[in-house]
């Protein structure tokens, strides 16, 4: 298949993995067994509420992630949303293991569950998404697009079929799971995960084939029409026509 042969390979692996992360990092955690690991944990007479919290906050934060993946890029959110998530889900996991714990260890808990899913859905979650739908050559983007989601559905299944079993055999230490989970997330985007925010379809087929290190794709300049059709996409052409308007019109003044 055309997926798997020269640049393609990397470009579906890119997609492929992250959309992997994506699950792996326990978003189902989160969102659909919150309520029991919150009565796990001792938290069962507000149980339902903080979910409720919790799933409104991921709204709220999700719609923040339409200005930021395109303010900071994807690979920086993604890079730094990974570690974050993991110190979060590795408290979680540490406080969830003291028995009897104080109110404000509790308070420690629901705490960094919401902050945990801030975080998530402001970064790893949507910048998945974005960043499998650009990866892809012209030709392919739909097959790479169908091939990860079908890849994050399959990962998805396991996690949500897994969850209830290790929330019943290890109860919050579970998030040390998650969390090593989302540690590695932020290791592979930082090798891996090329930056693609400004780009259009053009530039990141050339990037691609100059087979650069992912973590240089921000600095490299296109070349041709292709970047010139970016500067005009990304409004950078404005300033320097106006520039070189006034400069002009300077000059006429000055002659008379």
């Amino acid at each position: 298949m055309d997926l798997f042969r020269g640049s393609n390979l990397r470009r579906t692996g890119i997609a492929c993995t992250i959309m992997s992360f994506q699950q792996l990092t326990g978003v189902t955690f989160s969102s659909s067994y919150g309520p029991t690991f919150y009565r796990s944990v001792g938290l069962a007479d507000m149980a339902f509420v903080y979910a409720v919290v919790n799933n409104a906050t991921s709204v709220i934060t999700a719609t923040m992630a339409i200005v930021f993946l395109d303010m900071f890029g994807r690979r920086t959110l993604v890079v730094h949303g990974g570690w974050s998530q993991g110190a979060f889900l590795v408290a979680i996991a540490a406080l969830g293991r003291i028995e009897n714990p104080s109110v404000h260890e509790s308070n420690g808990i629901v705490a960094g569950m919401q902050l945990y899913t801030c975080i998530l859905h402001m970064t790893l979650g949507p910048g998945a998404y974005i960043t499998a739908a650009e990866v892809g050559t012209q030709t392919l983007r739909e097959k790479t697009m169908a091939l990860s989601t079908a890849i994050n559905v399959v990962v998805g299944f396991g996690v949500v079929f897994g969850t209830p079993y290790g929330l019943r055999q290890f109860g919050s230490a579970l998030a040390y799971i998650w969390g090593g989970f989302a540690f590695l997330s932020s290791v592979w985007a930082w090798f891996f995960m090329p930056e693609l925010k400004g780009r259009n379809l053009k530039e990141i087929d050339q990037l691609f084939d100059t087979n650069l290190p992912a973590w240089k794709f921000s600095e490299y300049e296109t070349e041709g029409l292709t970047h010139e059709l970016t500067v005009l996409e990304n409004g950078q052409d404005t300033k320097k026509v106006d520039d070189e308007v006034d400069l002009e019109a300077s000059h006429v003044e000055g002659q008379r």
